[in-house]
């Protein structure tokens, strides 16, 4: 189990709505993720 993740793994196949809560509740959970993204300055 990754222990960055907010909740335990399903273990199994989600379905479409199931699928739609999990990336939601991540995408709410920034300090789970944020500190993985690469900034590049464009100029």
């Amino acid at each position: 189990m990754n222990a960055r993740l907010p909740f335990a793994p399903p273990g199994r196949q989600l379905d479409g709505r199931e699928l739609q809560k999990l990336a939601a509740t991540v995408a709410g959970a920034e300090e789970v993720w944020t500190d993985l993204l690469e900034y590049q300055a464009h100029g």
